[in-house]
């Protein structure tokens, strides 16, 4: 009937809204956390905060960066091509995703993802610092 289908779809609607919610909650503890030095606590709350709510680059970039903090290195890949992919006009996003590259020794892929973070805002400093690295390594 069309009763059951309307409340069936405010319902949807309901959990969906209530998992955006905890989405921010647990991602919001994942910053208190971090700023408490609880890092292995706060990598957790990101990876909640991703899991309950894809949609937000924010949640996808600071979980990369924990990720990388703890040297999983294709999981913080994964998580900031996700934030980049969300956010493609954040220069900052694009330029985190080119410094986990140059710690892997990837210097094309880095050297692409900084010149592009410059492209979108020309005076990024993790950009400009990241080229400089290149550059000192004679590149």
């Amino acid at each position: 009937s069309k009763t059951q289908e309307k409340q069936s779809y405010d319902k949807g609607h309901e959990t969906r809204r209530s998992s955006a919610e905890m989405a921010k909650m647990k991602f919001d503890e994942g910053m208190n956390l971090y700023r408490a030095g609880q890092l292995d606590n706060a990598l957790q709350a990101f990876g909640q905060a991703v899991y309950l709510d894809e949609s937000k680059s924010r949640y996808h970039y600071s979980y990369g960066l924990l990720l990388k903090v703890f040297k999983k290195f294709k999981e913080a890949e994964q998580a900031l091509l996700n934030a980049v992919k969300k956010s493609p006009e954040n220069s900052d996003y694009v330029a985190e995703l080119g410094h986990l590259y140059l710690d892997l020794g990837m210097k094309l892929r880095a050297r692409r993802n900084f010149e592009k973070a410059l492209s979108l805002t020309p005076d990024n400093k993790k950009a400009l610092e990241g080229l400089a690295t290149l550059g000192e390594e004679g590149q």
